[in-house]
């Protein structure tokens, strides 16, 4: 749906909607990482919920630090268009 949201930037005609898209982009990341680490925090065993949530935190900061670099790299790789490509096909795989 994120997506769905940074598309209607193109067809932006004022700050005021820029700045209602911004605020959508914002949510969204905000209630995901909350969701999901809830989600998580119920999904595991009791018994072992602090090394999970630990292995957990460790990947989502590793991807916070690996993602933006491979997605420079695979910019200069294949171009814009490319890498819109690339994140559309692991967005159905996501699905």
């Amino acid at each position: 749906m994120i997506n769905l949201f940074m598309c209607f930037n193109n067809w932006v005609n004022g700050v005021l909607i820029l700045i209602l898209l911004r605020l959508l982009h914002g949510i969204g990341p905000a209630v995901s990482t909350i969701s999901i680490g809830t989600a998580v925090a119920d999904i595991i065993l009791e018994t072992r919920r602090g090394e999970e949530m630990g292995l957990y935190g460790l990947a989502m900061t590793i991807s916070m630090a690996v993602g933006p670099i491979l997605g420079i790299w695979l910019l200069h790789i294949y171009s814009f268009h490319g890498l819109i490509f690339i994140a559309i096909f692991f967005s159905i795989i996501a699905l």
